[in-house]
């Protein structure tokens, strides 16, 4: 790509096509390539692709975080150390198989997931959607409030910004729908701490989670909050 007359447009298109060679069926999840940037640039690429099946967000920063921190011993001429080796990926599946067979779990969730009933729909369609058919609404705060919701509120009633959102969401389901609870899908980082011999903080891969929550929509915003 050294003479690449277009370097992004040609980069983007380097990138979709490693991306499409990755194949779960033989293995093929990760691929790292060097890219070599036309005499106009003053540092080459280095481009990572690996399948969502093998990494989550948390360990993108883990990998890149690492990878800063070699690079720049390299530069420095510095011996760098990682730190202490995390939990493997199997060692914390077995922990989790261990850590439910312990905990036994099911009638909680099931008591949840139990109450989840579908939100009214304007009108019946029974073909397929597509990505066109959809539509989103995006909604900007100023800084003041921004501020508000991140610091003023948590603090106040003693509570964290998830909080808050989902306050808010299970407040306009109920002024929209007149229905005053929900069942709604979370998502979690996965790392929890399920066993003491297991650390998965700085372990790379899939570790993300999505559970169930239900929402109960209160008059007062007190309540709803600490609710």
């Amino acid at each position: 790509m050294s003479g690449s007359t277009d370097f992004t447009t040609s980069l983007l298109c380097h990138a979709e096509e490693y991306q499409s060679s990755l194949d779960i069926r033989k293995g093929d999840v990760l691929r790292l390539v060097l890219i070599q940037t036309p005499s106009s640039y003053t540092h080459n690429r280095l481009l990572i692709i690996a399948h969502h099946l093998v990494i989550d967000g948390v360990s993108w920063r883990i990998l890149l975080e690492d990878l800063e921190a070699l690079l720049t011993g390299i530069r420095n001429h510095a011996v760098v150390s990682l730190g202490a080796k995390s939990s493997s990926y199997r060692e914390w599946y077995n922990a989790l198989l261990n850590y439910n067979a312990q905990q036994n779990q099911q009638a909680y969730w099931s008591a949840i997931t139990s109450q989840c009933v579908p939100l009214p729909i304007d009108k019946p369609y029974s073909g397929d959607l597509f990505a066109s058919d959809y539509g989103s609404c995006l909604v900007k705060l100023d800084t003041k409030t921004t501020s508000q919701l991140l610091h003023d509120v948590p603090a106040a009633y003693h509570t964290e910004i998830n909080d808050v959102l989902l306050s808010a969401l299970s407040s306009a389901i109920s002024q929209t729908w007149g229905i005053d609870r929900v069942v709604i899908g979370m998502e979690g980082h996965g790392r929890e701490n399920i066993s003491s011999s297991v650390d998965v903080s700085r372990t790379i891969g899939w570790f993300t989670s999505m559970y169930p929550v239900l929402l109960k929509n209160k008059e007062d915003t007190g309540s709803l909050l600490k609710g």
